[in-house]
């Protein structure tokens, strides 16, 4: 054996996993080989003193810190301060390094700003302001009318100047579209145009005189503000015209409004008295009594309620007896000596125990009822029918049978019990029948007692809110009949107010604020148009440094940079011109802003447009 594979069979015996053959093998080149005995025994006494040692512990979150240290983390908080504070101030740096992504965004931003201002159609808005004078006549009649007018004209007005009629005579009137561009333009899109271009707002100052602003917009200031100088003389026209026709329709509207109140007493009068006829039953008035109806239906329910409890009780009774005799006679030996036929205690009958239950209701019905009473006339009927009932079976007899020629007093005895018996049983089948039938009616009697129960339960609890209904009613109507008197009243003192408000004019109308032509558009506003676009331009290059510097940190990539003369000299050249560059754009663009020459421009503009039409 070799002594490359005698050191495999050590191993596999030191580990404890060598089989029979493999240690036989191990012990015979042992023998033969005595360098590698030697290796052997070193082997196994390293091995028990390996064995005896104790197992080292770990430190706790060993694995956990060993993979913070080991795996590198991208602090954004540490980036941050690296970038923009000591010890080395990157900022400067990173700006000169990455100059295109922020003068490339500045310039592009500069002119975009630069021709939004220049293209784009100027939009001006002309404005004037209309002021309502208070009225000159203090009267307290009057107030109620004008102020109701006060706060219609807004809308009523409004409606009308946006009314296509006066549309269309302020686009003739002021030549709105008379510009080569319009003459494709249908009317009905003109009158849509100048709808969405025109607003009419009220404001209310202290003291309670109302100002009224008509704003519109456009392109061509002069034509806007000859429109609005028309449409101020259209909107007081029209103010006067409907204050006018509005006062003289006052005496005519409080006139229809005391008719209407005269139907509207006649229609709640007439709902109130439908009202009380249609829940008469279990209206407030009819509380009390429905009470006492109710208590009386409770009594006589707990007596049906006994009663028929004592006849089921009695049903059940029968039917054992019958069973007991039927048995008897079924297994009844005539051989045999039977018992001495001793006649049963008299009982009592299913028509006397209800004619005794019917008189106790009787007396109780009386104390509450009087004669005439459809219940006290009920229970005389039925307890007439039952006293001629007992009568009648009262008189009939019975005889009982004797067997003809008898062989001896056993046969004699039999008969006499069969007959017994037979009696008995007939009679409480009687009984039996009796209480099938009076079962079922004292039932009805009961399902009929809980339907009028359930009924005046029901009217007991409408009654609260048939009360706060008819309160409600009774409210309106009341309220109804103040206004009426109130408008009588009034009526009288409108007709003297009326007159007065006709020779005033209660509002007369001023212009406060003529419109002028206007000298800057109100859109596009180069101002904020140049602001916008020198921070955007700023945003949008040093957001871009940033994210590149934060991608260039967290994957470690390398960025080229050129080291040749030629290059360089080349870089610096390129940079020179798009700073310069960039520098003249914000200087022209902030001289147009800070002068505001965009109405002086509308040549330059037209240029433009023309240009873009090309």
């Amino acid at each position: 054996m070799e002594c490359a594979k005698a050191r495999t069979l050590m191993s596999e015996y030191i580990d404890g996993s060598a089989d029979t053959q493999t240690t036989k093998a191990l012990k015979a080149h042992l023998a033969e080989c005595e360098k590698c005995k030697k290796t052997f025994f070193s082997l196994r006494t390293l091995v028990k003193e390996l064995g005896s040692l104790e197992a080292a512990k770990a430190p706790e979150n060993f694995l956990d810190r060993l993979h913070e240290e080991m795996v590198p983390k991208f602090e954004f908080g540490e980036f941050i301060r690296n970038l923009f504070f000591p010890p080395h101030v990157r900022l400067p740096f990173l700006t000169w390094q990455r100059r295109w992504f922020l003068i490339l965004p500045f310039c592009l931003c500069m002119i975009a700003g630069m021709y939004i201002s220049m293209a784009t159609p100027k939009i001006y808005s002309v404005s004037t302001l209309i002021l309502a004078d208070p009225k000159t006549i203090s009267d307290e009649y009057i107030q109620p009318i004008t102020e109701l007018l006060v706060r219609q004209r807004l809308t009523t007005i409004t409606q009308e100047i946006k009314s296509p009629k006066y549309i269309k005579q302020v686009v003739k009137e002021a030549g709105l579209f008379s510009a080569p561009e319009y003459r494709q333009m249908r009317p009905h899109e003109k009158i849509t145009e100048v709808r969405k271009n025109l607003s009419v707002s009220m404001t209310k100052f202290q003291g309670g005189t109302d100002s009224f602003r008509i704003s519109l917009k456009g392109k061509y200031p002069e034509k806007i503000t000859q429109a609005v100088n028309l449409l101020a003389t259209y909107f007081i026209r029209e103010s006067i015209r409907i204050m006018e026709e509005q006062v003289a329709e006052a005496s005519h509207f409080f006139q229809e409004e005391i008719k209407e109140k005269e139907k509207q007493l006649t229609g709640f009068g007439n709902i109130i008295g439908e009202y009380r006829k249609k829940h008469l039953k279990s209206l407030p008035e009819q509380l009390g009594s429905n009470l006492n109806m109710l208590a009386g239906f409770r009594r006589q329910l707990n007596a049906k309620q006994e009663s028929l409890k004592d006849e089921k009780i009695r049903q059940i009774r029968l039917e054992g007896q019958m069973e007991e005799i039927q048995w008897e006679l079924e297994n009844y030996v005539p051989e045999t000596q039977p018992p001495e036929a001793v006649p049963d205690p008299p009982r009592e009958s299913a028509d006397m125990s209800a004619l005794k239950r019917l008189r106790k209701q009787y007396e109780v019905l009386m104390s509450r009822y009087t004669q005439q009473h459809p219940d006290m006339i009920r229970l005389k009927e039925k307890i007439a029918e039952l006293e001629a009932k007992i009568v009648n079976e009262s008189q009939k007899k019975v005889e009982v049978p004797v067997p003809e020629n008898p062989e001896n007093k056993t046969d004699l005895a039999a008969a006499k019990y069969k007959f017994t018996k037979e009696n008995q049983l007939k009679e409480i089948r009687l009984q039996y029948e009796s209480v099938r039938k009076t079962i079922p009616r004292l039932e009805t009697d009961i399902s009929g007692l809980h339907n009028k129960i359930s009924e005046y339960e029901k009217r007991i609890d409408e009654t609260p809110i048939r009360k706060q209904e008819i309160a409600v009613l009774e409210k309106e109507y009341k309220d109804i009949q103040e206004s009426y008197d109130s408008l009588l009243k009034r009526k009288q003192d409108t007709d003297i107010a009326i007159l007065r408000e006709r020779k005033s004019r209660a509002r007369r109308f001023r212009i406060l604020d003529t419109a002028d032509v206007p000298q800057h558009p109100v859109w596009p506003n180069v101002k904020r148009l140049f602001i916008f676009s020198v921070s955007a331009g700023l945003l949008v290059g040093f957001g871009l440094i940033f994210l590149l510097e934060i991608y260039r940190r967290f994957y470690n990539v390398v960025v080229f940079r050129p080291q040749s003369g030629a290059g360089k000299i080349l870089s610096q050249t390129v940079t020179f011109v798009s700073v310069l560059t960039a520098f003249i754009l914000f200087f022209g663009f902030s001289v147009l802003a800070l002068k505001e020459t965009a109405y002086n421009m509308g040549a330059v503009g037209e240029v433009v447009e023309k240009f873009l039409r090309f």
